[in-house]
């Protein structure tokens, strides 16, 4: 038989707070580790909890957006010139396999336009552009002056205007043509390679968890049919074919976000 005694009231009691005190503990400890794991998870990225997507604009030369650090990257496919024709009907243009120019006929010439948003909505500063081969290149309508020049690298001094930024491919050597060209924005000729996206189109998109690609791939119209045709990151502009796939996984991977 089990009398109820002040011992047996103090021992039960004395039970029931260790246990208590253990379960409160455990509590806790859970409770604590949650909080430090999900702020730690929210902290980590602006998007790690948003339930926002946004689609992106078609790369061209008219964006007033600026995805890339290389302007030329959204350069206008090339306009073919002739000092006798009209504009625009400079005849065919040989071309190298990622779009520079292989070689002009006599008095022909190609043409290429950036920024040409109507408002001139881009940097003012010194650009940097940077090609390989040989080439005669100089800038249309005051849209950039020369600050200095050697092969391969010209520095140049831009105000923006709503024309854009207008260039002229004069001659090329077709045993080493004009290739590989970039018009890099001004401070940013250091880090272009290792970082292609202009840090305040990173910072806009920041707080999406969704990148939807649609236009970055023109998937629209597209006359893309095979594998090979497609756009690469040797391409000389995004705005043809749209964007490398090899750099829409860059920037979904530099902004923890989900690729659509």
């Amino acid at each position: 038989m089990f009398y109820i005694t002040a011992r047996n009231i103090r021992r039960t009691f004395k039970s029931f707070v260790l246990v208590f005190i253990f379960i409160t503990s455990i509590i806790t400890t859970i409770t604590s580790n949650t909080v430090l794991a999900t702020d730690a998870n929210t902290s980590a990225y602006p998007n790690t909890n948003s339930p926002l997507g946004i689609n992106l604009n078609g790369v061209a030369d008219w964006t007033t957006q600026w995805p890339f650090v290389d302007a030329f990257k959204v350069s206008r496919s090339w306009i073919s010139q002739h000092k006798d024709s009209a504009w625009g009907q400079g005849g065919p243009l040989h071309l190298t396999p990622s779009g520079g120019i292989a070689s002009l006929e006599p008095d022909q010439y190609a043409d290429t336009v950036m920024f040409d948003d109507g408002v001139g909505h881009y940097p003012s500063g010194q650009y940097v552009l940077l090609y390989n081969g040989q080439a005669t290149i100089n800038f249309l309508f005051g849209s950039a002056s020369v600050v200095s020049q050697t092969p391969g690298r010209m520095v140049l001094n831009v105000v923006p205007q709503a024309s854009g930024i207008f260039m002229r491919i004069l001659a090329t050597d077709p045993n080493n043509p004009v290739r590989n060209i970039r018009l890099i924005m001004p401070g940013f000729e250091k880090t272009y390679k290792t970082q292609p996206f202009h840090p305040l189109f990173l910072q806009r998109l920041s707080k999406f968890k969704t990148i939807r690609f649609m236009d970055w791939m023109n998937t629209n119209n597209s006359n893309i049919s095979k594998w090979s045709e497609r756009p690469t990151l040797n391409s000389a502009t995004f705005a043809d074919k749209g964007v490398a796939l090899e750099t829409m996984i860059n920037l979904a991977n530099t902004l923890h976000a989900n690729p659509w």
